[in-house]
C-alpha cells in the first residue's frame, strides 16, 4: 500500500537565525481578560515583557485580531494577537509598557 511520495524541493530556503531577539520575560501567573472582535475572553497570563504578554485561555484567539487586555497596575492596554494554538496565545503591546510596572515593590528588610 502507498501512503505518499517523497519529491526533492527545488525551492530554496533561508537559514533561519541562530538567536532571535526577545526582551527580558518575567514568569507570572495572573488572571485577566481580553476583549478582542467585541469578545470578552478570561486568560491566564503566564508571562509579561515590556513587549507583550503570553497564556492560555479557554478558547483559540484570532490571530492578527486586535484588542486589549486588562492587566492589575496597568489597566486596560492594546494588543494585537500575535500567535495562538489551541489554547495558547502571545500578544504584543500595540506601545511598550514599563515591565516593573506588573511586578509588586520590592521588600526592604528593616534595618
Amino acid at each position: 500500500m502507498r501512503y505518499g511520495s517523497f519529491r526533492k524541493s527545488t525551492k530554496s530556503f533561508e537559514t533561519p537565525p541562530t538567536e532571535v531577539a526577545r526582551s527580558a520575560r518575567v514568569d507570572l501567573s495572573v488572571v485577566s481578560a481580553i476583549e478582542v472582535n467585541g469578545q470578552r475572553v478570561n486568560v491566564q497570563v503566564s508571562d509579561f515583557s515590556g513587549q507583550g504578554v503570553g497564556g492560555r485561555c479557554a478558547m483559540p484567539l484570532p490571530i492578527g485580531a486586535e484588542g486589549s487586555i486588562s492587566l492589575p497596575r496597568l489597566g486596560t492596554v492594546p494588543i494585537q494577537i500575535r500567535w495562538a494554538f489551541g489554547g495558547r496565545f502571545g500578544a504584543r503591546f500595540a506601545e511598550g509598557v514599563d515591565a516593573d510596572a506588573l511586578l509588586p515593590a520590592p521588600v526592604i528588610p528593616a534595618e
